[in-house]
């Protein structure tokens, strides 16, 4: 929170002032990692450089670069440094942390290589005493559960006991915040709401009130910390036709990843927008949609999906006669015969 971010920067100029280097370093290395939570990339590696210059620990400050690796959406840059953690932790405790786990499984899952995100998940639950740890609990609920989401969205079959693995540690992890007060509000907790969210999800739940919570939970903790729950929460609201807030939601969610330099909540966004027929501010539109009102691109955007006039006029709160003008005229407008084809065409702008 502030107040630490404050005590820390006060830490960091006396320590400077004394000629504690490496003390100055790990101080730094607390507000680089903030900055990264918020967003302030250039800012947090800017700082992360003079803490390194000044003794912060090697294994420090490759954990936080791993952070600003992925929070911009660069995997392949942060790859070597994960194997250089993995290797240490092979070498000298066995396996490691939680929020190692985290960055590992997202690097992998970034790279698209679920085997290895699911594998390094495995090996942690078979081999860390995670039950011991209140705060390493909903962590680890998290980097399993992103890991499982991957895969399934991958297409890729999780095999059945991992799954029973995985649904024990968010169980533990879900019984400490209900039990523990001080770890209720705290940032390892919103890792658990998230994982928690995830699993609704992927049971084919509506998960919507669990996204707000993740949301509510990891909101406090930065405006890069929050993007991900905030992005699933659009997800949501899209599955359950609520397409007004997911529209705002998705456009904020864009703008901001876009604006702080997170590339990969940028582009899961406009991808997010795009499969969903949701026009960005700023994005071009294409040709073939320039032309229509934006009525007329919502009317499209419902069609799409197959619904009749009277299920357009229903979601969009409009007659069924004011339905019917508004499909003629963007038929013309597209130069398609039929609905049929107007439909085709914008699933196929929406996949370009």
């Amino acid at each position: 929170d502030e107040a630490g971010l404050e005590l820390a920067t006060q830490s960091r100029e006396r320590a400077l002032v004394g000629g504690f280097g490496p003390e100055a370093g790990f101080c730094g290395a607390q507000i680089a990692e903030a900055m990264l939570y918020q967003g302030r990339f250039d800012e947090a590696d800017l700082l992360l450089e003079d803490c390194r210059s000044e003794g912060l620990k090697a294994r420090v400050w490759r954990a936080l670069r791993i952070f600003s690796l992925i929070a911009r959406g660069d995997f392949a840059a942060a790859e070597p440094l994960v194997r250089e953690t993995l290797a240490l932790f092979a070498e000298v405790v066995g396996q490691p942390e939680g929020y190692d786990l985290q960055d590992e499984v997202e690097v992998y899952c970034g790279l698209d290589d679920v085997a290895q995100a699911l594998g390094l998940v495995r090996e942690h639950l078979a081999s860390v005493p995670w039950r011991g740890s209140l705060c390493g609990l909903p962590v680890t609920a998290r980097a399993a559960w992103t890991a499982v989401a991957c895969a399934v969205r991958a297409g890729v079959e999780v095999p059945a006991d991992l799954m029973t693995s995985c649904d024990e540690v968010l169980a533990a992890a879900l019984a400490a915040i209900d039990e523990e007060e001080e770890l209720r509000s705290s940032l390892p907790a919103s890792g658990a709401l998230v994982a928690d969210a995830f699993a609704r999800t992927l049971d084919g739940e509506s998960a919507v009130e669990a996204w707000r919570s993740a949301v509510e939970a990891s909101a406090p903790y930065g405006a890069y910390h929050v993007l991900l729950p905030r992005l699933e929460l659009a997800a949501a609201l899209l599955g359950a036709g609520e397409r007004d807030e997911a529209r705002s939601l998705v456009t904020e969610v864009w703008q901001s990843a876009r604006a702080m330099g997170a590339r990969h909540y940028e582009q899961q966004a406009a991808t997010l927008a795009r499969r969903n027929r949701i026009q960005l501010s700023g994005e071009p539109v294409p040709p073939q949609l320039a032309a229509l009102t934006a009525r007329e691109r919502e009317v499209l955007d419902v069609l799409a999906s197959g619904a009749t006039n009277r299920t357009i006029a229903e979601r969009l709160f409009i007659s069924e006669k004011t339905v019917s003008v508004h499909v003629t005229n963007l038929l013309a407008k597209l130069g398609v015969p039929n609905r049929g084809e107007a439909a085709a065409l914008a699933r196929e702008l929406a996949n370009d």
